[in-house]
């Protein structure tokens, strides 16, 4: 079962709640995140979010936030300690394979960060984060991650994670640049799961 069982997907929102640590917050993006987002986005340099769609005004975020429940995507404000936005992450592609309330499969992505805080603790903090609440309380069997195929920098951050590359799905749909875009696939196990975590605490430490 995947996107078109409703009651299963409906019942994310009580599954993924507020996640934090290691320095960040994550909590559910909402319309009131809305103004803090486009001045985030906004005070980026244009070419800040070359691979990866990043609405610039209050209304395209309105307007994108209220149409993830419909297409079962589950997106975090990321934000400091100090409660600053920096960006957005979170869950996608939710896959229900068996009678449970969780997802049995889901992607992480969505994933976009002020330039100021990249290179920064805050992407494994996020990932640690993420990757934690899905195999651990989700129990999922799978994570997955993509990007444009031509992002060598997410790539790169990927394989760094521990991730295992898939191959590339040939345009699989339009990029951030108005062009057809090849997608880079990534996946975790569950059995690899220790050593993924055991990685990013170590950069956390």
């Amino acid at each position: 079962m995947s996107l078109e069982h409703g009651a299963l997907r409906g019942s994310v929102v009580h599954l993924a709640p507020e996640l934090h640590g290691h320095g960040v917050v994550l909590t559910p993006a909402t319309t009131d995140d809305a103004f803090a987002l486009a001045e985030a986005a906004a005070s980026s340099p244009a070419d800040a979010y070359r691979w990866t769609f990043v609405a610039r005004s209050a209304d395209e975020w309105i307007d994108t936030i209220n149409s993830w429940p419909a297409t079962g995507r589950f997106i975090y404000t990321v934000r400091n300690e100090d409660l600053d936005v920096l960006g957005m992450t979170g869950f996608y592609d939710l896959e229900f394979w068996a009678d449970r309330d969780a997802p049995d499969a889901c992607e992480v992505g969505h994933t976009w960060y002020v330039p100021s805080v990249r290179g920064t603790s805050v992407n494994p903090a996020c990932k640690l984060l993420l990757f934690t609440h899905a195999f651990e309380t989700w129990q999922v069997a799978r994570i997955a991650m993509r990007t444009d195929a031509r992002n060598r920098a997410s790539r790169a951050a990927m394989l760094k994670l521990g991730m295992t590359f898939e191959g590339v799905r040939r345009r699989h749909m339009p990029g951030a640049d108005g062009t057809f875009r090849d997608s880079a696939y990534f996946s975790a196990v569950p059995e690899e799961w220790p050593a993924i975590k055991r990685a990013l605490e170590s950069r956390l430490a």
